[in-house]
């Protein structure tokens, strides 16, 4: 089978669909182009009109870039992923594999036949630990998902959690340092925070992004979402100076101390219990469990 020459990894956010392709120059990837397309309202605003203006900005993608005769990797967000990283007690090597998926079943807050899981182990040369990394996605999202694309003729081959996509693009442009290396992804309403140390990476999204920066001048300055959007992201000469002493009830102030409302979590449960789907994160996936369908897209291994 021809190894495709260019690939465009695709990520559907609240504000904007974004996009890059990437071709193959020799071993190397160049990126040969951008694409940033953003959707007439706040997805998570739209109610029932968020698969029209999905399917608006992909059409509009689809008529300004060629895709076919390339692959498709598409992004899904970390707040609709589960990602749980956990220290495996001593066993033997061969045991590993089902150590992991009893953990999983702890772990995922949905029946393992409903979600696409996988796991990475993670071992540092100087200590016997092991640690698991167990990642997943629903079926019923990974399948919506792709759909999106595939009614658009898009050959969809990776389908993969943004912070994981991140963290490999990071790694595999040299910029992760030897140390710990910190990396946040702020998108328009919920922030991936991404830690990589070594062998391992640690990630976890919160739900606080640029639309709370947006609400907090709507509320300080009495502006419309529009003219506030407007004001982060071109401050202009003449704008208020949010950072002048004495201004302690100012827009950045208040959100800078913002606590967001508490949300269920996996370590909040006993051993054995499952969050109730309404309460439960929606959650997507590294790898399929059917190899035939889903590719790998687990975190790059550093070379030994």
């Amino acid at each position: 089978m021809a190894i495709p020459r260019f690939a465009w990894g695709i990520d559907i956010g609240n504000r904007a669909l974004k996009a890059i392709k990437l071709v193959r120059d020799g071993d190397n990837l160049r990126m040969e182009d951008v694409e940033v397309i953003e959707h007439e309202q706040v997805l998570s605003n739209s109610g029932d009109n968020r698969e029209s203006l999905i399917q608006t900005a992909l059409a509009n993608f689809a008529q300004r870039h060629l895709t076919k005769g390339g692959v498709v990797s598409v992004g899904v967000s970390g707040q609709s992923s589960f990602a749980r990283f956990i220290k495996l007690p001593p066993v033997e090597e061969k045991k590993i594999p089902e150590i992991v998926k009893f953990e999983a079943i702890q772990q995922i807050p949905f029946p393992l036949d409903q979600v696409e899981w996988s796991y990475q182990l993670f071992r540092q040369t100087d200590s016997p630990d092991v640690e698991v990394g167990i990642f997943a996605m629903r079926k019923e999202l990974v399948n919506q998902q792709i759909k999106y694309f595939t009614d658009m003729d898009m050959n969809v081959q990776v389908v993969q959690m943004s912070p994981l996509a991140v963290y490999n693009a990071m790694y595999y442009d040299n910029r992760l340092s030897d140390g710990t290396t910190m990396i946040l992804d702020l998108g328009a309403e919920n922030a991936d925070l991404i830690i990589a140390d070594g062998d391992s990476v640690w990630l976890r999204s919160v739900p606080i992004g640029g639309n709370n920066f947006t609400e907090a001048l709507v509320k300080s300055f009495k502006l419309s979402f529009a003219k506030a959007e407007e004001l982060k992201r071109n401050l202009p000469g003449d704008a208020p100076d949010l950072r002048r002493p004495g201004r302690r009830n100012s827009a950045l102030g208040r959100l800078l101390f913002f606590s967001p409302p508490r949300q269920p979590h996996q370590a909040d449960r006993r051993p054995g219990q499952h969050l109730s789907p309404p309460d439960a994160p929606e959650i997507s996936s590294a790898e399929s469990a059917d190899r035939s369908r889903a590719p790998r897209c687990l975190p790059r291994r550093r070379p030994r």
